[in-house]
C-alpha cells in the first residue's frame, strides 16, 4: 500500500512538472531582484537642470503665444469666416463629396489641432505657476484655477467639433446609400443637400467661435497676467523650481 501511494504521488508529480515545462515555466525558485540604486548627486542634479528648461520653455512658448499667435488667429479666423458666404454653393453632384464642405472642413481642423496645443501649452504654464499650498492670500490662486477651467472648457469644446465632423461623413454615407439604391426617390437627394447646407452652417459657427474662444482668452489672460505670474504678490511667489 505505502509503495502504491508513493508511485502515485511520484506520477502525478511528473506529470505537473511535465505540464509547467510545456508552458515554458521554470520550476527553479526566482533569482532575487537587485534593489533599485538611488541616483547620485550628479543624477539629481542634472534631472533639475533638466526641469528648469523644460518649465522654463512653457513659460517662454506661452508668452509668444499670448503676445503674438493668439492676436494673429483672431484675425485669421475672422477673415476666413467673413470668406465664407452664408450658404454652401456646391450642390449634390452624383455619389461624390461636397468639395466645398470638406475643403473648409479640412482648414478648420488644422486650426483645432494648433488650437488643442495651444491651450495644453497655456494650461502647463498656468499651473506651474501655481504656488504650493498656504492658508490666506489664495485670491490670485483661484484667477489661476479660473484661468486653467477656461482652457479646459475650451479644448472640451474643440473636441466636440471633431466628433460631429466624423458623424456627418457617417449620416451623409447613408444617405448616399439610398440615394444610389433608389435613384428617382428625390427626398433622399434632398436629404444629402440639407445635410450639407446644415453643416456648411456648423462649420462656419466653429469658425466664429473659434475665434471668439481665442479672442476671449487672451482678453481673459491678459487682464490678469499679474496675477497668474505672481498669485501672491511680489517676492510671494514660489517656483517650482
Amino acid at each position: 500500500g505505502n509503495l502504491f501511494c508513493r508511485l502515485w504521488r511520484f506520477s502525478r508529480e511528473s506529470l505537473s512538472t511535465g505540464r509547467v515545462q510545456a508552458l515554458g515555466v521554470s520550476l527553479l525558485p526566482e533569482a532575487k531582484m537587485d534593489a533599485p540604486m538611488s541616483p547620485t548627486p550628479k543624477d539629481k542634479a542634472k534631472l533639475k537642470t533638466e526641469l528648469k528648461e523644460l518649465f522654463t520653455d512653457f513659460g517662454t512658448r506661452a508668452e509668444h503665444i499670448l503676445n503674438v499667435t493668439m492676436p494673429r488667429k483672431v484675425a485669421e479666423l475672422d477673415a476666413l469666416y467673413k470668406e465664407t458666404s452664408p450658404d454652401a454653393k456646391e450642390k449634390l453632384k452624383g455619389t461624390e463629396m461636397n468639395q466645398e464642405v470638406t475643403q473648409f472642413m479640412g482648414k478648420l481642423k488644422i486650426e483645432i489641432f494648433e488650437l488643442l496645443d495651444l491651450l495644453n501649452t497655456l494650461r502647463m504654464w498656468v499651473q506651474l505657476n501655481i504656488p504650493k499650498i498656504s492658508d490666506g492670500n489664495n485670491f490670485g490662486v483661484s484667477v489661476q484655477e479660473e484661468i486653467v477651467s477656461m482652457l479646459r472648457s475650451g479644448r472640451l469644446s474643440a473636441m466636440g467639433v471633431l466628433d460631429t465632423t466624423v458623424k456627418y461623413f457617417a449620416t451623409r454615407g447613408k444617405l448616399l446609400t439610398k440615394v444610389k439604391k433608389y435613384p428617382n426617390v428625390e427626398d433622399y437627394k434632398r436629404s444629402v443637400e440639407e445635410l450639407d447646407d446644415k453643416e456648411w452652417t456648423m462649420l462656419r459657427n466653429c469658425c466664429l467661435d473659434l475665434r471668439n474662444n481665442y479672442a476671449t482668452l487672451y482678453d481673459m489672460i491678459q487682464k490678469n497676467i499679474t496675477k497668474i505670474k505672481k498669485p501672491r504678490g511680489e517676492g510671494n511667489h514660489q517656483s517650482m523650481y
